[in-house]
């Protein structure tokens, strides 16, 4: 790897749920700190599939051109996860595996946004559920495609 390059861009939602669990899963994953560009933003990929505006979608691509410009990641990692806020939580689905649908969808339609921005890019896409244990968070990281 050059010296201005990073392995991968791990894109995800900025709730701080996430923070600890998600590290962890990264490490276990292979990936170490210096090796990834994050962009961790609220909503996560909401911006990109399903902005509130066009300045929001033009501001999230310009985030990850810059990455994919500057470091050369090898692969983008998307993770979206349950009861996200940007969504409206996890209340606004009828249940978790409908909840698990809809974020599939989301994440489908981001790895089909970023390949027609980038022929070729090698998109990877997770879902994380959350729980609560002892005031801890912990993530369960899986595999969507």
């Amino acid at each position: 790897m050059a010296a201005n390059t990073c392995e991968s861009l791990v894109i995800h939602c900025s709730d701080w749920r996430l923070e600890q669990g998600l590290g962890t899963w990264l490490k276990q994953a292979g990936l170490e700190q210096a090796s990834f560009d994050r962009l961790a933003i609220n909503g996560g990929i909401k911006q990109l599939v399903s902005p509130d505006s066009s300045g929001e979608r033009d501001s999230f691509l310009k985030q990850i051109e810059a990455s994919l410009t500057q470091h050369q990641p090898n692969n983008v990692i998307i993770v979206s996860h349950e009861d996200c806020g940007a969504y409206g939580g996890g209340g606004r689905f009828l249940n978790a595996a409908t909840e698990q649908k809809f974020h599939a969808s989301e994440l489908a339609r981001a790895a089909e946004l970023l390949r027609a921005h980038h022929p070729g890019l090698a998109v990877a896409l997770y879902y994380a559920n959350l729980e609560e244990d002892d005031d801890e968070w912990k993530v369960d990281v899986q595999s969507i495609g």
